[in-house]
């Protein structure tokens, strides 16, 4: 049986200081490193369960694109298999996948 803990962290301010506070809660809370040591190679590798550029990247444009004329906050919903960013009222309607 798991267990589910929500966590709801609100950030308020300008939006670069709320980009930047989220961005390191994530960061802090739940990124995690793994190092393989290599008994033949003084080198280490790493690997991260979820690569940090693409979470910064999805913030951001979730932030810079979301919409000024619905007053719905930016999501960001994470547990053990996935990362989902919400930003409401999603993408521009007259793209096509």
């Amino acid at each position: 049986m798991t267990t589910s803990v929500n966590t709801f962290v609100t950030f308020r301010g300008p939006l670069a200081q709320i980009t930047r506070q989220a961005l390191s809660f994530i960061k802090a809370q739940y990124l995690k490193e793994r190092v393989v040591k290599h008994p033949d190679r003084a080198e280490a590798e790493r690997f991260w369960n979820v690569p940090y550029p693409a979470i910064e990247e999805a913030v951001v444009n979730a932030v810079y694109h979301r919409s000024y004329e619905i007053r719905e906050p930016i999501e960001i919903r994470i547990d053990a298999h996935e990362l989902m960013v919400l930003s409401f009222p999603g993408p521009d309607r007259s793209i096509k996948l």
